[in-house]
């Protein structure tokens, strides 16, 4: 039976909506690697799941923030190749 459930939730693991309509082994796989993979080894057993969430929250808006300021030095360089000569003052 055990098997089963593992081929459902392989198969499920390219399928788009895979996380909603398939196997429950495959929703604890998928949450377990994402803590995993953003948080550490074990963080799903080490932090409490507002902890997890926090903590998700805090990289999601680091992450957006980066992104602002690669934008923003972006914009600067095109506007200094599209300006010289107001840059060069």
């Amino acid at each position: 039976m055990e098997l089963h459930h593992y081929r459902q939730a392989v198969e499920d693991y390219d399928k788009d909506g895979g996380l909603f309509t398939g196997e429950p082994m495959l929703k604890h796989w998928f949450v377990l690697n994402v803590c995993d993979v953003l948080l550490g080894e074990d963080a799903m057993y080490k932090y409490s799941p507002r902890e997890l969430f926090e903590k998700l929250e805090e990289l999601s808006t680091s992450h957006e923030e980066y992104t602002n300021m690669q934008e923003c030095r972006d914009a600067q360089e095109v506007h200094e190749l599209m300006n010289p000569t107001l840059c060069d003052v």
